[in-house]
């Protein structure tokens, strides 16, 4: 599941990064892509509920999927209001939020998506 986090939003930040090189205001196509992202973390909070391990502290790991689930959210409302490339770039910037999130997560949180 943690690859599949890495990739996902490793590839959002490329295209929001593609967009604001280009000077494109986000669309659906990028928008989209943040909501992927969010669903993508999600569905990982789904498996580890379902996994059968020791859950370990769950207000870090409860703490962390509501923050990544909410970052692409907020980016996509934010890619909204701001109909520049600046609205690209905090969905690229809310994506490299997410990949260091995952990463981080199995560090500090023994029961995380690494086991």
């Amino acid at each position: 599941m943690l690859i599949a986090l890495y990739v996902v939003a490793a590839l959002v930040a490329v295209l929001g990064a593609v967009y604001v090189i280009k000077d494109l205001a986000a669309d659906l196509l990028l928008m989209g892509a943040s909501l992927a992202l969010a669903l993508v973390w999600l569905i990982g909070a789904l498996a580890w509920l379902l996994a059968p391990v020791s859950p370990g502290d769950a207000v870090i790991f409860w703490g962390y999927v509501a923050t990544a689930i909410a970052l692409p959210i907020a980016g996509v409302y934010i890619s909204f209001l701001e109909r520049t490339k600046w609205g690209s770039f905090a969905i690229a910037a809310i994506a490299l939020t997410c990949v260091f999130l995952a990463y981080r997560l199995p560090q500090i949180w023994p029961a995380g998506f690494a086991k």
